[in-house]
């Protein structure tokens, strides 16, 4: 553990590793050349599957974290309630602002498709933290937890139900799986909503609400984070194994033990189900507990721990930069393969076929382009966390 806060440290740690790991899942979208999507049970391979599934953990901590991070960031020197609102909700709109023109043409490099994925997300949900900050931490609490608990009650209502109402419905609940691929049009631009905000509305809030216990001292606190943890991920065998409330898509067993396991940790993310929440939520709390660890006195932190907090202290410009380097470097390689610069996956939502004879690469050729990428860009965000923490500056709060 690095030297400094263990608490902040701790947290750092696991936001910097779902960091790394969500390069995995976008360097698989745009470099594979498999055509098995990786979450068919029956026909990916296991290490397909399993290259798939860990980076789930990715959006649920990242918006956990980002709930306590706002706790952290309204009990630091004395701030007020108002202080606190005011700067979720401007940082909320600035996030929602920078998804639908900066994040978007990174991904794609044209505004002509809005991609409403997890930045945006976390935008709304801090707009709406920001006028629950004002109420006791107990009711936001409640809150998070009927929302987690409660929200697959609401599957069985279509957008076609909702009427006029169905284009607010996609993005409250129903999401990308719900009728022409999650897309909506809003003044001639058309809106691929991958994150519907109610469910991830809940966990931001949870985050939030559990943020007074990185207050407790590091013995107790590690206690709470380890008993949480051991409870939801108990909750999330249950659920599976009872194929009941909270999963939209049930488990069945397969041709081998394998991929009955594979069918058993498939549980859908497009909305997050309560068992998919469950599922990552929970190990995350029992990773966070372990390794938030008394630093060694005058010892120099580990590598792997350098590598990354350093991510995890900038995870907006972090992810920004990730999405460039993937796209660009993706769009070098279909160049040189293709005679093209293929943007593969925008061409996969517009319904356009990629070149013939262009393919990707193999999963051993992806995960090695995963290596290169986070460490390329290991010394520029180790460098903007030390920008960020030597500056006074709140603008570089935004960033």
């Amino acid at each position: 553990m690095a030297k400094g806060s263990g608490r902040l440290q701790a947290i750092d740690w696991l936001r910097g590793a779902v960091m790394v790991l969500m390069a995995l899942d976008h360097t698989r979208d745009y470099f594979s050349t498999s055509p098995i999507n990786p979450q068919d049970v029956v026909n990916a391979s296991p290490a397909l599957f399993f290259t798939r599934w860990v980076t789930h953990f990715c959006a649920p901590v990242f918006v956990l974290l980002a709930g306590v991070s706002a706790f952290l960031y309204g009990s630091k020197d004395g701030r007020s309630t108002g202080e606190l609102s005011r700067f979720l909700f401007t940082r909320g709109v600035w996030l929602v602002f920078l998804e639908v023109t900066v994040v978007t043409y990174a991904w794609a490099q044209s505004l002509a498709m809005i991609y409403w994925q997890v930045i945006a997300v976390i935008g709304l949900a801090m707009i709406t933290l920001s006028i629950l900050v004002w109420l006791p931490r107990s009711v936001i609490l409640a809150f998070a937890l009927v929302t987690i608990f409660g929200h697959n009650l609401l599957d069985g209502i279509t957008i076609a139900q909702m009427g006029e109402w169905g284009t607010l419905w996609r993005y409250v609940h129903a999401g990308i799986f719900t009728g022409e691929f999650g897309v909506e049009r809003h003044l001639g631009v058309s809106v691929l909503v991958l994150y519907p905000a109610l469910p991830w509305v809940g966990v931001l809030a949870l985050g939030y609400a559990l943020g007074p216990i990185v207050a407790w001292d590091r013995s107790r606190r590690r206690v709470a984070l380890l008993g949480i943890g051991c409870a939801v991920t108990a909750l999330f065998v249950v659920l599976r194994a009872l194929n009941g409330y909270g999963n939209a898509w049930p488990w069945s067993s397969q041709a081998t033990d394998m991929r009955t396991v594979m069918s058993f940790l498939n549980t859908l993310k497009y909305p997050p189900s309560l068992a998919f929440l469950a599922m990552t939520l929970g190990p995350a709390c029992v990773v966070l507990a372990l390794v938030d660890r008394e630093p060694k006195r005058d010892a120099e932190p580990g590598f792997v721990a350098r590598f990354l907090v350093a991510f995890g202290r900038v995870p907006l410009f972090y992810y920004v930069a990730h999405v460039l380097v993937i796209v660009l470097s993706s769009r070098l390689l279909y160049l040189v393969r293709c005679g093209e610069p293929v943007n593969v996956v925008a061409s996969q939502i517009s319904g356009a076929a990629r070149p013939e004879g262009c393919a990707g690469l193999p999963l051993a050729g992806v995960w090695l382009v995963w290596i290169a990428v986070v460490t390329a860009l290991y010394p520029v965000c180790a460098w903007y966390a030390g920008v960020k923490q030597r500056s006074r500056s709140q603008l570089l709060s935004y960033l």
